[in-house]
């Protein structure tokens, strides 16, 4: 399956100028929140919709554990290695922001995550909805529903960064998401999501400082081709290359009293 390429999309919030895959807000910060997202979903890594069981599947659930998922099938996104665009399978999906050098100003943030269609990332920052994931800038933490931080993740980060996330649709626990900062892998935040479900690449952006996005045209900080190579080996031991997928929901960690972030309703 090819992916289609990565684009911005306007968030229909004013102060927002999107150009050559770059983003600035000239408005006031600190006032209300927002975000830009792409105008297309990540791949999903050729799973398609859940259907509803049938009666006798049902039936037959009260009485057995339920079947071992099959494992996700390969797509190809083009993208850059340092040379012609790599059309090599994959089963991460992945994308980077970089902020523009600088003083940060102590309540800006960058917030880097994905969102489902359903979230309304005019007015909120992703990870402050049930339909939404996010790594935070301003306190390092990820979040995931009601604006209450899931628990500390990373480093905070701000101007000078170069951020990434990502979904590794091959992962042992299922579809997860993973953020990377300055090309280090901080590890999966969020395991077992459901891969039917697409997801957008979202940025909530509350400061002055432009935010460039990198979809893959040109190398990124992250070496992706390590983790490739190692959830591609597992894929053809697996028989993946010509199976169908399937996924389960996602239960974030407990909670760990971080304070509530959320300014809009």
């Amino acid at each position: 399956m090819l992916a289609p390429p990565l684009s911005l999309s306007p968030s229909g919030c004013p102060g927002f100028s999107l150009e050559a895959g770059k983003a600035r807000f000239r408005g006031a910060t600190q006032e209300g929140d927002r975000a830009v997202r792409t105008g297309q979903p990540f791949p999903a890594a050729g799973r398609g919709p859940k259907l509803p069981p049938t009666l006798g599947q049902y039936l037959s659930s009260l009485f057995s554990p339920p079947p071992r998922p099959p494992p996700a099938r390969p797509f190809v996104v083009p993208r850059s290695l340092g040379g012609p665009l790599s059309l090599a399978p994959t089963l991460l999906a992945y994308f980077e922001i970089s902020v523009a050098a600088g003083p940060t100003p102590p309540l800006d943030c960058v917030a880097v995550g994905l969102s489902e269609r359903a979230h309304r990332f005019d007015r909120k920052m992703p990870g402050w909805d049930r339909q939404s994931y996010g790594y935070h800038g301003d306190d390092g933490g990820i979040f995931h529903g009601d604006g209450d931080m899931v628990g500390p993740y990373g480093p905070t980060f701000g101007a000078g960064d170069t951020v990434g996330c990502g979904v590794n649709f091959g992962a042992v626990g299922g579809a997860s998401v993973f953020f990377t900062l300055g090309g280090r892998f901080l590890g999966y935040a969020f395991t077992g999501i459901d891969p039917s479900i697409p997801l957008y690449p979202t940025v909530g952006i509350d400061t002055a400082s432009p935010v460039t996005f990198n979809f893959g045209a040109s190398p990124f900080a992250f070496d992706l081709s390590t983790m490739e190579d190692a959830e591609l080996v597992r894929a053809r031991l697996t028989g993946a290359l010509g199976g169908e997928g399937a996924g389960g929901s996602c239960v974030p960690g407990k909670r760990k009293g971080g304070r509530r972030r959320g300014r809009t309703v």
